[in-house]
């Protein structure tokens, strides 16, 4: 503890720098999970349909980032994910989310 500040332990997952800050992007916990159905299901039919960038998909994935982020930055708004977000690095921040939290099959899984 440095003065009176503590220092909050960050869940473990995978690490993004985003805006010249480095984030630690947790997996989706079960609470999480349930919280995001409809999400999930958006941005799971995109993922088959080959859908482009509707408004619902870029919604439905900026929910899923805060809903990810808000497990280590609790403080993060939805402005600010927008503000971090952009087509290079929204990918990898969902494959990270999707691939921790087991919605994402990885090569040589049943």
């Amino acid at each position: 503890m440095k003065g009176n500040i503590m220092t909050q332990s960050l869940i473990d997952g995978t690490t993004i720098k985003l805006g010249g800050k480095t984030y630690v992007i947790p997996p989706l916990n079960f609470a999480r999970l349930k919280k995001l159905r409809e999400e999930l299901s958006i941005l799971s039919a995109a993922n088959t349909s080959g859908i482009g960038m509707s408004p619902e998909l870029l919604d439905a994935s900026i929910t899923v980032i805060l809903s990810a982020l808000n497990r280590n930055y609790p403080d993060m708004t939805r402005d600010e994910v927008e503000e971090l977000i952009d087509l290079r690095n929204m990918q990898e921040i969902m494959a990270a989310i999707t691939g921790q939290s087991g919605l994402e099959r990885r090569a040589g899984e049943i």
